[in-house]
């Protein structure tokens, strides 16, 4: 359940100071061998299925194991401030990781 600070914009705070939501999840599923990774990879997804109607469509970056796609991190402000910038700082895109923010 998210609310208090961590909902309100923070003065200052960055690109993404603050989730704009009342609640988050994340899912996580520990497996030993190949066959639970499977298993836990299938029960993660049917919950992810079940809540979907309740999801507004955004990620928050450090929830996901997998690629996203980036953009649903932001607000479409901040999305494009963060492209623009990293159009000027890093055009050649060196600097990368899976939410990685790409040039434009």
């Amino acid at each position: 359940q998210l609310g208090g600070a961590l909902g309100r914009p923070a003065e200052g705070g960055g690109p993404l100071s603050h989730l704009p939501a009342s609640h988050a999840a994340m899912f996580l599923a520990m497996a030993m061998t190949p066959e639970m990774a499977a298993a836990g990879s299938e029960a993660v997804g049917s919950v992810s299925t079940a809540l979907a109607s309740w999801s507004d469509g955004r990620n928050f970056p450090n929830f996901s194991e997998r690629p996203i796609d980036p953009a649903t991190a932001y607000d479409p402000d901040a999305w494009t401030r963060l492209r623009r910038i990293k159009a000027e700082v890093d055009p050649a895109w060196l600097f990368r990781f899976a939410q990685g923010i790409p040039p434009r």
